[in-house]
């Protein structure tokens, strides 16, 4: 909800940026409710879940920057995705994610805190250089994440394990 709540504030400076949610789980009734309670419906577009990887990708294409707020996250797929799209990134500092993102490629925030959503959006929106910039570093950072090596890597683990 905090993404949602940052969102009146982001359209007053960039009243034509429109957010798409996707995925789909538990919350989303619940922030379906809070989007018409804030008369929010033209601003944000819930996709639902998503596994069509064209889809995925214009979706991905169709965006200016990409923000998770996570309070727990292992390795989600969803930040090495959109840094491949050359998006720039605004996440939380929750499990892996700083492993992903930094200064270099996005923005770490803290879970569900809508001042530091909104300045980072903010940011990035208004400067599209920045955003550019940060976009263009994560693509490269994310070919270090492609499935490829991270079978190199878990074959390596085993085979120090084994031997």
């Amino acid at each position: 909800a905090a993404i949602i709540d940052a969102i009146p504030v982001i359209q007053k400076e960039f009243n034509d940026v429109k957010f798409l949610i996707m995925g789909d789980g538990p919350e989303e009734e619940r922030l379906k409710l809070i989007v018409n309670s804030k008369k929010l419906i033209d601003r944000v577009i819930f996709l639902g879940k998503v596994t069509d990887k064209p889809q995925k990708k214009a979706y991905y294409n169709a965006s200016q920057i990409f923000i998770l707020n996570t309070f727990y996250e292992g390795m989600s797929n969803t930040l090495p995705e959109a840094m491949a799209a050359g998006l720039p990134i605004i996440t939380t500092r929750a499990g892996g994610n700083p492993e992903f993102v930094d200064e270099n490629n996005g923005r770490l925030v803290e879970y569900n805190n809508v001042e530091q959503i909104t300045a980072a959006a903010i940011e990035l929106f208004s400067s599209p250089e920045l955003a550019k910039r940060l976009g263009e570093n994560g693509r490269e950072r994310a070919k270090k994440y492609t499935i490829e090596r991270l079978v190199e890597k878990n074959i390596k683990v085993i085979q120090s394990l084994a031997g």
